[in-house]
Parts: C-alpha cells; sequence; structure tokens
C-alpha cells in the first residue's frame, strides 16, 4: 500500500514533467530550426522512450525511488531524469556544454554531491570556516571601531582640554594686565594726591608766613598805640602841672576825649594809625562821627538781616550793599568787618541765584579772613566750606571737591576726626561723590557718618532723616533695595514723627520708597505712594512746583509699567509742561522728562513723535553731562531700542555701540 502510493505520486510527477517539457520545448523551439533545437534530441528521446517500454521505466523508476528516497522534492525530480535517461539508453554526450539544458545542469551537480558525500561534508567544513573566519573579521572591525572611537574621544578631550587651558591663560592674562592697568591708575591717583598735598603745604606754609607776618605787624601796631597812649598821658600831665587850676576844667576835657581816642583807636585802620603818630590827632567830632556811622552800620545789617530771614532777597540786597561801603569806611579795607558784611552781602546773592557775584564776594571774604586770623581758624573753614556747596550747586564738582577736603581738614584740626562740625562735611562729600557716581567712595564718608552719629548720644532729628534719605538714594543706586528700602522707612518714620503727616519732607520719603518699590516690580504700592506724595506736594507747593513735576514722571512711569496709557499720557505732558515753565531748556529736568514721554510713546509704537523727543534729550544730555555719563548710556540705550523697532539696524547698532563703550568705562573706573 506505501509503495503502491509511491508509485501513484511519481506516476503523477512523471506526467507533470512531461507536460512542462512539451511547453517548454515548443516555446523554445519555435524560434529555432526543428533539427537545431536544443531540446529537439531530448524530446525525441523522451518520446521514444514513453513509448517503447513504459513498463520497464517503471520498474526501474521503482529501484532508484527506494534507494533514493531520502532526497528531497527537487532532488526526486532529477533523479528521475537521470534514471529515465540511463534506462532508455538513449542520452547521447553533448559536445557544447552551452546546449545543456538547465536541468540538466542541475542534475548533474546533484547527482555529482550524492555520488560523492565526502565534498558535501568538506563543504559544510568549508561554510563554516568561513562563517567562522566572517565573525572573526566581524568582531576584529568591531573592535578596531571602538578603539578608533575611543582613540577620537581621547583626540576630542586632549583638543577640549588645550582650549579651555588657552582661554584660561588668555582670561589670565587679562586679569593681570587689568589689575596691572588698576594699578598703575591707582599709583598715577596716588602720586597726583601727593603732588597736590605738597602744593597745598607749600601753599599752607606760605599763608602761615603771612599770617605770622600779620601778627608781628598788629603786634607793632599795639606797640605803637601802647606808646602814642604814653605820649598823651605825658602831654596831658605836663600842661595841667604848668597851666594851673585855670585851666583844669579845659584839660580834663582834653583827657577825656583822649580816653574816647583810646576807646576807638583797636577800631582805626593802619593809616589812621599812621596819621595819629605823625601828630594829626583825630578831633572829637571825627571820632562822634564813625560811632555814629558804626550805629547806622549795625542798623543796616539788622534790617538785611531780617529781610533775608523773611525770603526777601531782593529786599535785602540793598541794605546790604549800603552795609558793605558803610563798613569800608567804618572798618577800612581788607577788614574783617568788611568781610563780614561781604559774606551777608554773598549770601543774598547765592539766594538769588546769582552765583558769579556770591563766589567772587566769598573768595574775597576768604583770602581777608586768611590773611587776618590765618588759614586753620573757624572762620576761613565755614568760608571753605559755604565756597564748597556753591561749587556743589553750580555742578562744578572737581572744584566742591578741593573746597570740601580743604574745609573737613581745618574741621578735623579744630574739633577731632569725630567732632560734630565734621558731620555735615562728611554727609555733603558723601553726597558729592554720589552725585559723581563714585559710589565706593560715597558709601565710605556714608559709613564714616554712621558711624559718628552712633558714637554720639544726639536723638534722631530732621537733619538726621535727610541723611537716611541720601543713605538710602545710593543703596538703591547700586541695586541693592532692601536695604535701601529699610533707610527710606527710617526717614518716612522720623520726618512723620516730628513734622507731621503733610508735610513736604515727608512727601519726598515717600517718592523714595515708591521708587525702591518700583524696581521691585511691586507697582500697586508705588502708584499709591506716589499719589500720597503728589497731593502732599500739590497741597504744599501748587500745581506747578517743579518737585510736582517730578512726582508726576514717576507717576507716569508706574502706570506705563502697568499698561495704563492714558493715565501715563496725562502725568508726564503734566511733567514736561511744568519743568520747561520752570527751568532752562537746556536743563537736565528737561531732559530728563523728554526721555521719560519719547518711552511712552516708543512703548504705544508712535515713533514720529518718539524719535525728536529722544534727540533733545540726547542733545542735553550731552551738553550738561559730557560723553561718558551713564544716564547720557541710558538715552542712548533707549534711541537703540527705538531704531530697533523702527528696523534701522545701522543706526540702532551704533547707538546701542556707544551705550556699551560708556557702560565699559564706567565699570572700569
Amino acid at each position: 500500500m506505501i509503495r503502491w502510493s509511491r508509485y501513484r505520486w511519481l506516476s503523477i510527477g512523471f506526467l507533470f514533467c512531461f507536460v512542462w517539457f512539451k511547453s517548454v520545448s515548443a516555446e523554445t523551439g519555435s524560434s529555432l530550426p526543428p533539427d537545431k533545437s536544443p531540446l529537439a534530441s531530448d524530446s525525441s528521446i523522451f518520446l521514444n522512450t514513453s513509448k517503447g517500454s513504459l513498463s520497464d521505466f517503471l520498474q526501474s523508476s521503482q529501484k532508484t525511488t527506494v534507494q533514493k528516497e531520502s532526497l528531497k522534492s527537487r532532488g526526486y525530480y532529477l533523479q528521475l531524469m537521470d534514471t529515465m535517461r540511463s534506462d532508455a539508453g538513449a542520452r547521447q554526450p553533448v559536445d557544447n556544454p552551452d546546449k545543456m539544458l538547465f536541468h540538466d545542469r542541475i542534475s548533474d551537480s546533484v547527482g555529482q554531491m550524492v555520488k560523492n558525500p565526502q565534498t558535501t561534508s568538506r563543504t559544510k567544513q568549508q561554510s563554516l570556516r568561513k562563517k567562522q573566519v566572517k565573525d572573526s573579521l566581524v568582531m576584529d572591525s568591531r573592535k578596531k571601531s571602538q578603539e578608533l572611537r575611543q582613540q577620537k574621544e581621547r583626540l576630542r578631550k586632549r583638543v577640549l582640554d588645550s582650549l579651555n587651558n588657552t582661554v584660561m591663560k588668555a582670561r589670565l592674562q587679562d586679569s593681570i594686565s587689568q589689575v596691572v592697568r588698576i594699578q598703575r591708575y591707582k599709583d598715577s591717583l596716588r602720586q597726583a594726591t601727593l603732588k597736590e598735598r605738597e602744593r597745598d603745604s607749600l601753599k599752607m606754609a606760605a599763608l602761615m608766613q603771612k599770617s605770622d607776618a600779620v601778627l608781628r605787624q598788629r603786634e607793632r601796631r599795639k606797640q605803637l598805640r601802647d606808646s602814642l597812649r604814653e605820649a598823651e598821658k605825658k602831654n596831658s600831665q605836663h600842661t595841667l602841672f604848668r597851666q594851673g587850676g585855670a585851666q583844669t576844667t579845659r584839660n580834663s576835657a582834653q583827657a577825656l576825649q583822649q580816653e574816647r581816642v583810646h576807646e576807638v583807636t583797636s577800631k582805626i585802620s593802619r593809616q589812621e594809625v599812621v596819621a595819629i603818630s605823625a601828630g594829626a590827632v583825630p578831633s572829637v567830632q571825627t571820632l562822634s562821627a564813625k560811632s555814629s556811622a558804626k550805629r547806622r552800620l549795625d542798623s543796616l545789617s539788622a534790617v538785611a538781616a531780617d529781610f533775608y530771614g523773611r525770603g526777601l532777597y531782593a529786599n535785602a540786597l540793598v541794605p546790604a550793599k549800603q552795609a558793605l561801603l558803610l563798613a569800608r569806611k567804618v572798618h577800612g579795607t581788607n577788614s574783617a568787618g568788611e568781610a563780614a558784611s561781604m559774606v551777608r552781602l554773598a549770601d543774598n546773592y547765592r539766594s538769588m541765584k546769582q552765583y558769579n557775584a556770591a563766589e567772587l564776594l566769598y573768595n574775597r571774604a576768604l583770602a581777608i579772613t586768611q590773611n587776618i586770623s590765618g588759614v586753620w581758624h573757624r572762620d576761613a573753614g565755614l568760608l571753605l566750606y559755604t565756597l564748597a556747596r556753591l561749587s556743589f550747586e553750580q555742578q562744578q564738582y572737581q572744584l566742591a571737591e578741593q573746597y570740601f577736603r580743604q574745609a573737613l581738614s581745618v574741621r578735623e584740626k579744630e574739633e577731632g576726626v569725630d567732632g560734630p562740625g565734621v558731620v555735615d562735611i562728611v554727609y555733603d562729600m558723601g553726597q558729592l561723590y554720589h552725585r559723581l557716581q563714585n559710589y565706593n567712595a560715597a558709601l565710605l564718608y556714608y559709613s564714616r557718618l554712621l558711624a559718628i552719629r552712633e558714637k554720639s548720644v544726639r536723638a534722631d532729628d530732621l537733619e538726621f532723616a535727610a541723611m537716611l534719605y541720601s543713605i538710602a538714594d545710593l543703596y538703591a543706586a547700586i541695586g541693592q533695595f532692601d536695604v535701601a528700602a529699610d533707610f527710606f522707612q527710617r526717614s518716612l518714620d522720623i520726618r512723620e514723627k516730628l513734622s507731621g503727616p503733610s508735610h513736604p519732607d515727608v512727601a519726598f520719603s515717600m517718592n523714595g520708597l515708591a521708587m525702591v518699590y518700583q524696581k521691585q516690580r511691586q507697582y500697586t504700592v508705588a502708584e499709591l505712594l506716589y499719589k500720597r506724595s503728589l497731593a502732599i506736594q500739590e497741597q504744599t507747593f501748587g500745581p506747578a512746583h517743579p518737585e510736582v513735576a517730578v512726582t508726576l514722571q514717576s507717576l507716569a512711569s508706574v502706570c506705563r509699567f502697568q499698561k495704563k496709557y492714558d493715565a501715563a499720557e496725562h502725568y508726564i505732558k503734566r511733567s514736561v509742561e511744568i519743568t520747561e515753565k520752570n527751568f532752562p531748556a537746556t536743563h537736565l529736568n528737561v531732559a530728563k522728562s523728554l526721555n521719560s514721554m519719547a518711552l511712552l510713546y516708543l512703548e504705544l509704537g508712535n515713533f514720529g513723535v518718539a524719535e525728536p523727543l529722544f534727540k533733545r534729550a540726547l542733545a542735553i544730555s550731552e551738553k550738561k553731562l559730557g560723553a561718558y555719563h551713564t544716564d547720557l548710556a541710558q538715552v542712548l540705550e533707549n534711541m537703540a531700542l527705538m531704531y530697533e523697532k523702527m528696523d534701522r539696524k545701522k543706526q540702532a547698532e551704533s547707538f546701542a555701540k556707544r551705550a556699551e563703550r560708556i557702560r565699559e568705562l564706567a565699570d572700569n573706573d
């Protein structure tokens, strides 16, 4: 049963192969002549075989299939073809191998493999060796690639390390060069200060010599007056003795006259003393005229001081001038009385903002005082301090620094390092360096000020509140807003306690505290404080005061940060109008208000209005501050932002580079 099923399947395969060969021979033989077709011989043999001996073929195929039943399906077909050809005996050798059919070639190769099992085992071994070699090559290639990656990584690390070392060396060299430059700059400053001190010491020595000469001259004048008194006494005694009692009344009158001369002698100038020594003794009428002139001088000085105290500077100007002219007549030129009258008149000019006339009078009074009393006298120190304040008000900061240093030296020599009079000068020098943006020096003087106040037992007063306000303003400028808020709050508490909640100084402290909250982006609290301050200032100063303009400008900035553009525009327009009404067109306050208004229009996108405002602010700042001030850098940065939004890249880059250069110079200083 098993064999029959095998035979049945072989016969079915045979029939299928026969049909397939038939179709192939028909397709290939159609393009060739019948006698030259490569399948002609095979097909004829096949046909003869199929016709002649089908039974023999079946027997032989049965034997072959039993022997080779282990072959697979493809092997069945090839062995069947070999068996058919061997049984038919009609297979002929083919001279040309190209003419062999495809299945003949396959059958030959498969037959050889079946007949020679060693070949198959050898091929398996070869394939196994090839696989092993291939695996070994793959492993080697992987190892090599891994090694290459490791080498690349090590090389990359070395390159990065070398670059980092190079950068560090360059930074170290830059830092060293910067330190060297800073040290050279400090050395140059030290040498300059030493030279300045040498010059000051020479000047002081010359002034001391002059003061010694003045003292010697005073001594000679005193000796001359004493000799004149002795001579007058002797003369009067001789006259009384010679004329007798009849002349007693007249001589006593002359004695009284001489006593009055003695009373006024100390107030007579040198020229009059020389005249007296020559024999020209002034009469009683002359002395009485001088005393009446002195009384009139005192009354004029009192009237001028009264007008000055009430703030009526124009009314005080006329009696102050008359007092100066009369002081020259009474006390003489280059006298202490003339210097005092000059100081009163200079104070009046200073209050009227006529700084040139005030400075001229202060300098003349200083020269007279130093000539009479010496360089280290208290009055000379007061005049130096007054000149320093005057120069500070005129924004002549270098000259103010010189006067402050000289006044501080005089005050320290007179009162000591921690004297009460030193506090005012230290405070003003801190303000000076704060204005010059030399924050380190300002902090140094402010720290000294706080140390002196802590040592003293003085209670908190309004003067100390003003000092706390200035210190808070400095800390806000350097970005330490928490410390600044503490000092502003202390100043506000003292002023509210001593002056009341509606005093303008309270409004100033509120503005400072609001500014700190604005920097910390607490805009709601800042807006409330600004509005309280604005209400106090409008009630105290009126709606058109410059301080009201400053508060309006700050309030406009807070509203702009909160996107309240309508309110911001209303406030800033009022601020600009008040500022332009109260200050000249080239004042710094005008520049600040114009810059604030331009920022508002820049944020609104109205570049046509913002650009001319920025240009006006820039021109004023350059004229007043110079080309390298940080406030000027702020205006330049705002203009760079505007041109960048206007897509004018070159102008934006130019202004940005200029601002960056100013910032770098400020940081290096």
